[in-house]
């Protein structure tokens, strides 16, 4: 369970960078809503979304960045956000690493397929876990439940 936490908690970190970054971006709703958003189904394969989102962000800064401070500025929310996927990846190989160690300790039957659906467990509801404390849906229940108080 804890080396699931040090795959899902990385990765909301890093969605919460990455939301700061696509927040400052909304700002420039002409260049932003001119490029594609990159689809959240890319965190399956954690390399290539971020990879998608660096691109995608790099060809949207070239149209408003006036100077190199704003630049550096810009540029350290994705940095920060990068980081935060490489720990949670880390976390996720870890994760798997103790799934196998639980299941040959205990000698489970149908090894393979009992590893497989495990990994397919952790690495979804991780993905899940993460998004949802950073969907709207969420920030509107517990913005009721603040306002009741």
């Amino acid at each position: 369970m804890g080396d699931w936490l040090l795959f899902t908690f990385p990765m909301y970190q890093g969605l919460m960078e990455l939301d700061e970054y696509r927040n400052l971006f909304d700002k420039f709703d002409l260049y932003s809503e001119q490029s594609i958003k990159v689809s959240p189904w890319y965190w399956l394969l954690p390399p290539l979304k971020l990879y998608l989102e660096k691109y995608r962000a790099l060809k949207i800064l070239k149209k408003f960045v006036n100077n190199e401070q704003e630049y550096r500025t810009l540029m350290s929310f994705s940095d920060k956000a990068t980081a935060w996927y490489f720990v949670s990846v880390g976390g996720w190989f870890k994760t798997l690493s103790s799934i196998y160690e639980v299941l040959e300790n205990n000698h489970v039957p149908y090894f393979g397929w009992s590893f497989i659906i495990l990994a397919l467990i952790a690495t979804v509801s991780g993905f899940f876990s993460a998004t949802y404390r950073l969907s709207q849906r969420r920030q509107h229940k517990i913005l009721k439940k603040f306002q009741q108080y």
